[in-house]
Formats: C-alpha cells, structure tokens, sequence
C-alpha cells in the first residue's frame, strides 16, 4: 500500500518534534482521537495513485493497481488510532496514471521532505530494502497487522540507516557526502545505470547487504576485543553508538577500498566509467569478504585507526566529541587510504 511513499510511517516514538513539543505523529493522532470533527480542516490529506481509475454508482471509487504516494503517516495514524466511537473524514486526491514517481515527487515537494530524499527515495526507501532483505531471509516478518508490522520495521531502522548511509557514500561524488548529505553531490545516473535492468534495485542491494554485514561483524569483534582488554578510547566509543550511521558506513567505504584497491574518491565525470569503476570495487570488494574475511575486519580496524588519529589532540573528552564530526566529514579519503597502507604493511612485516 505504500511502497511508492517516500517514506515509511515514523512510529511516535524517536520522531521529528513540532514547535509545541510533540511528535508530528503525535499531533495527528491527538487531532485523530480528540478532535475528529476537525481532522478535515486540520489535516492536508493523502493521495493516491491509480493504474486505473473507475467511477460507480456516482460516489464509489475503484481503483486498479494503487497505492498511497504521500500520506502513509495520516493514514496509518488514522487507522491505528481511531475507534468506532468517531469517524474521521481524509482530504483524499486520486490520480490515474502510471507514472507513479512523478506524482510521488511533486505530491512531497508541499512537505517538510527534503530535496535529498526525494532524489533518492526512488531508489533507496525502507520498502524496498525490507522487501529485498526478506527475499534473502535477512529478515522475516510473521502474521502481524500493518500497523505492527510497520512498527516493527522501525525497530530495523539502525540497519536501514547503515545501508543508506553506504548506498549515499557510493553513489556521491565523494564518499564524504554521508556526511554533507547534498543532492547536488549525488549522481542519479550512475544510480539509474545500476537499476537499469533491475528496476527495484535486489542485485545491487543484495551487495550491499553483504558488506554490511561483514562491516558490522567487524565492528562488533573489535568492540568485543576493546572490552575485553578494558581498552576505552572516547572517539572509538562514539563509533559504536547506535545513532552514528555515517561514520560506520564511513570505515566500511575505507575498509572496501582498501582491500579492493579502488580508491572511490577519486573523481570521474564520465559515468559509463564510473559505472565500471564501481562495478568493480563491489566485486573486488564481495570477493574478499566471500573468501578472506579476516582480512576485511582487519582493514576495517585500520579504516577506525587511520580516521581516529586524523582528528586533532585535546585535553578533554567532550572537545574530542565537538570536533570528531567536522574533522571526519572533512577528511581526505585517499590520505586515509595512503594511512592503511602503512598499517597494511606494518601488519605483513
């Protein structure tokens, strides 16, 4: 039903808070169970798209194909959070045609979505990672109701906000672009050579899964071994955080160039090119992974060590942390690259 959104429903819960301290959610169900007289005047309403759309009995509508292009939070709010005590009347617009995405986009452009995510919400969005993922069995959803079943995808938000992350830092210009997330920088060609034959993108994110995967199992084993040794090192702890995607995906870009020795930075105009240089890196990269695990993690170590030494000495801990985003989002990734090296061949010696 939501599959072309732009986004997935935001739970109430760990959402965007609105001027008078509420979630946004939390404003739409408040007016949903207190106010449902108001709904109408109070809410801007959802649209549908429709291969087909058919009139009957001059007020019933059948629509062929569909699926709500903007509105998934009013929707879901509305269902989860009436009662059969009020009823509830939704703004509805209805299009028939079947260039879903040119809707979608224009129908978002009138919200707080931002220019970046409508660039790669076509590509990348929680429905289509989740359906990729459950055709690999990463992740298997049981009988549950939509409401809790999209709530439950929302307890799979650290894992999506990783893939996205490293989907961002492959398909920028530069691989810094995690941290600047700008449209300008991205670059929806190379994106649409890779979804060319592939429409939803599971080759591609079958990939990337796997990378993160060994990513992750690579972070875990070292934060495992730090515990360990009682080792604490304030930027290392700040790596692990849940909420810090970017710099996660930013180690695994590192580790997978590394080992593929395809420095992903560099830039090239011509996306035929680029296509065959990324192409590659992924292979290379898979390969390792595939058949020389332990050489992935140890890279992935050396992708921390290099960035963590990278971020300038201070006397206290919340001034590392003050500086750690700035000084990564603005580090030189192939003088990062030239770093592992040295690590790489102090390790062979």
């Amino acid at each position: 039903m939501f599959y072309e959104n732009v986004r997935n429903f935001l739970t109430p819960r760990n959402r965007e808070v609105s001027e008078h301290g509420t979630s946004i959610n939390g404003e739409i169900i408040k007016s949903v169970r207190q106010n449902p007289d108001q709904f109408l005047a109070r809410n801007n309403g959802i649209v549908i798209k429709a291969q087909d759309v058919t009139l009957h009995n001059g007020r019933t509508l059948r629509l062929r194909e569909s699926s709500v292009v903007n509105g998934c939070q009013t929707t879901m709010c509305v269902v989860g959070y009436t009662s059969s005590d009020n009823e509830v009347q939704v703004l509805t617009k209805v299009v028939g045609t079947n260039q879903a995405w040119d809707v979608a986009r224009a129908a978002n452009l009138q919200n707080d979505v931002t220019r970046f995510e409508l660039e790669i919400a076509q590509f990348l969005r929680p429905q289509l990672v989740n359906r990729a993922a459950s055709h690999e069995g990463i992740r298997v959803i049981g009988n549950e109701s939509a409401f809790s079943l999209l709530d439950s995808i929302y307890q799979y938000e650290i894992m999506y906000e990783d893939l996205r992350a490293l989907f961002v830092g492959i398909f920028s210009h530069t691989p810094n672009n995690i941290f600047g997330t700008s449209y300008t920088e991205l670059i929806p060609e190379l994106i649409a050579r890779f979804y060319a034959n592939d429409p939803d993108g599971t080759q591609l994110l079958n990939k990337l899964f796997e990378i993160q995967k060994a990513a992750s199992q690579s972070m875990q084993d070292l934060q495992g071994r730090m515990q360990e040794k009682n080792i604490t090192i304030s930027a290392y702890q700040r790596f692990f955080k849940d909420n810090k995607a970017a710099y996660r995906a930013f180690f695994t870009l590192l580790a997978a160039s590394s080992v593929s020795d395809i420095d992903i930075s560099q830039r090239i105009s011509d996306v035929t090119s680029r296509y065959e240089l990324i192409s590659t890196f992924l292979e290379k990269t898979l390969d390792v992974i595939h058949n020389r695990f332990p050489e992935f993690a140890r890279h992935y170590r050396y992708a921390m060590q290099a960035t963590a030494s990278s971020i300038p000495s201070e006397k206290d801990k919340e001034s590392v942390n003050q500086l750690l985003w700035q000084s990564i989002r603005r580090a030189n990734f192939g003088q990062l690259l030239e770093r592992m090296k040295l690590s790489a061949l102090d390790h062979d010696l």
